[in-house]
């Protein structure tokens, strides 16, 4: 039988893969007792799941009512993209200097599994954004960087505004061309153009939610 520390366990890591991969959308409601009845627990171990989804930012507790996920903030985003544009042009900088032939057909080989996937009916967001982030995470990791990546992926606002870009506006197509033009640049060693591309490319998810951020993304974002 689950002791409480392990069903509230259960119950953080259920919620909080559901909260960042959007099937929990930002702004819904959280009852606790409808959790309770989910998962057969106690007021106890729910409250102490809750509790540690709030401390990471994932849920807001509001006194006196129904807790709600977190909305999206833009501001934090918005920071975080513009230090990862300026770290990630130097990394591929250092990627391109190491001239390994090798490394750079493992990101053509990841492109094309990104058009074979949005090519099946049956494929989901999560499976595209898991393949965008492999393919970034090959030029931090050859260079010995990846833990650079991974802070950045490892925030809660950053990571689901990228999947708010691939679930709800699903542009697949442009972001597959903006890789293969990343590619083109790695393959080329055309040095000349790693700002331009890194910077359109690691802004444009965030562009396309921003310019939606009144309509009909107004309920995700603050």
């Amino acid at each position: 039988m689950l002791q409480s520390r392990d069903i509230a366990t259960v119950i953080y890591d259920t919620l909080a893969e559901r909260i960042l991969n959007l099937d929990l959308m930002p702004g819904s409601q959280i009852v606790e007792a409808d959790i309770c009845d989910e998962f057969e627990a106690s007021r106890t171990p729910v409250r102490t799941a809750m509790q540690r989804l709030s401390d990471k930012g994932l849920l807001e507790i509001l006194p006196y009512r129904n807790s709600r996920v977190s909305l999206i903030d833009t501001e934090v985003v918005g920071q975080l993209i513009y230090a990862r544009a300026a770290i990630e042009e130097r990394v591929i900088r250092d990627f391109i200097d190491m001239d390994d032939p090798l490394l750079v057909e493992d990101v053509g080989h990841m492109i094309r599994k990104q058009q074979i996937v949005i090519s099946q009916d049956s494929f989901g967001p999560e499976d595209f954004y898991r393949l965008d982030s492999d393919m970034h995470r090959i030029w931090f990791s050859a260079t010995g960087r990846v833990q650079i990546l991974e802070f950045f992926y490892s925030n809660n606002y950053y990571s689901r505004m990228r999947m708010l870009d691939m679930k709800e506006l699903k542009d697949y197509k442009t972001i597959i061309e903006d890789h293969q033009a990343l590619y083109d640049m790695i393959s080329n060693r055309r040095v000349e153009s790693i700002h331009s591309l890194v910077y359109d490319h690691l802004n444009s998810g965030f562009a396309r939610v921003i310019a939606r951020k009144d309509t009909e993304l107004s309920g995700y974002l603050r």
